[in-house]
C-alpha cells in the first residue's frame, strides 16, 4: 500500500476505550437547551451569501441593559438533527503499524495550511455516520472498515462566533485491505488537501513540530492532547 506523506509510523495499536477517552468532550452527549437568558429584541441580516450569512442579534441582558452579538450562521441542508458537518477520527493500521489520518488543507480564511480531520457537510438524506464515510473515502481515498464510535447531541465548533455545529465519527480503516491499496481522493476544485499519517505513539511530539508551519484545528489539537494524557 502506498502510504501518503507518512509523517512518522506509530507502534502499537490501542484499545477503543482508550481512544474514547481521547476524545472526551468531543464526543460528549450535549444537547442545548433552547431557552435563552436573554431578551432577543430584534436580528439582522448584514451579509447574506451562498454558504454563510452575517446576523447582527440585539438583545436585552440579564442586568436589563442592551447588547449586540455579531453571529456568521452556515447555510447547509436541512436534516433533523440540525448539524451542518462531521469529522472523522480515523485511525489506519497497515503492517502492523497504527497511524491516525489527517488532512493538511489550504485554508483562505486563515491564509494558510492547516491540518485537520477528514470531514465535510453532511447532505440532505444522509445520517452523520454515512457523511462521516463518505467525505472520508472522498478527502483521502481511504474506505473505512469498520465505524468504531459515532457522537450523538450537537457539537459546537466556535460557539461564541459561529452557529455551525457537527458529530464526530471514529472509523477504523484496514489499509491492508486492496480496498485501500492505492487510495485515491476525489476533490472540488475548491479543495486543496493533502493525506497525511501520523504515527499514533508519536501523534502530540508530531502535531507539536507541525504547528511551526501549520495551524492546527482546535479539535485536531484537543484529540491529540487527550491521546497523550492517557499516559499521565
Amino acid at each position: 500500500m502506498r502510504v501518503p506523506l507518512a509523517i512518522h509510523v506509530l507502534p502499537d495499536m490501542t484499545t477503543l476505550a482508550l481512544v474514547s477517552i481521547a476524545i472526551g468532550v468531543l464526543l460528549a452527549e450535549s444537547e442545548c437547551a433552547e431557552r435563552s437568558p436573554f431578551t432577543i429584541v430584534r436580528q439582522e441580516t448584514a451579509y447574506h451569501g451562498k454558504f454563510s450569512n452575517l446576523t447582527v442579534v440585539h438583545f436585552i441582558g440579564q442586568s436589563g441593559n442592551p447588547g449586540m452579538w455579531e453571529v456568521m450562521n452556515t447555510i447547509t441542508s436541512k436534516n433533523p438533527e440540525r448539524i451542518n458537518g462531521v469529522y472523522v477520527i480515523a485511525r489506519l493500521v497497515h503492517g502492523g503499524e497504527t497511524y491516525f489520518v489527517f488532512n493538511k488543507q489550504y485554508r483562505i480564511p486563515t491564509k494558510s495550511w492547516t491540518l485537520e480531520f477528514p470531514g465535510g457537510i453532511q447532505e440532505a438524506g444522509e445520517s452523520p455516520t454515512d457523511a462521516g464515510i463518505r467525505e472520508l473515502k472522498e478527502e483521502t481515498g481511504f474506505v473505512a472498515t469498520e465505524v468504531l464510535l459515532s457522537s450523538t447531541g450537537r457539537q459546537a465548533t466556535m460557539p461564541s462566533r459561529l452557529n455551525d455545529t457537527a458529530r464526530h465519527v471514529v472509523a477504523e480503516i484496514d489499509g491492508d485491505s486492496k480496498l485501500n491499496s492505492n487510495p485515491k481522493q476525489n476533490l472540488d476544485d475548491a479543495e486543496m488537501t493533502e493525506v497525511v499519517l501520523i504515527k499514533a505513539s508519536e501523534l502530540l511530539p508530531t502535531i507539536q513540530s507541525l504547528e511551526k508551519e501549520l495551524d492546527i484545528a482546535s479539535n485536531v489539537y484537543t484529540f491529540a492532547i487527550g491521546y497523550a494524557m492517557r499516559n499521565l
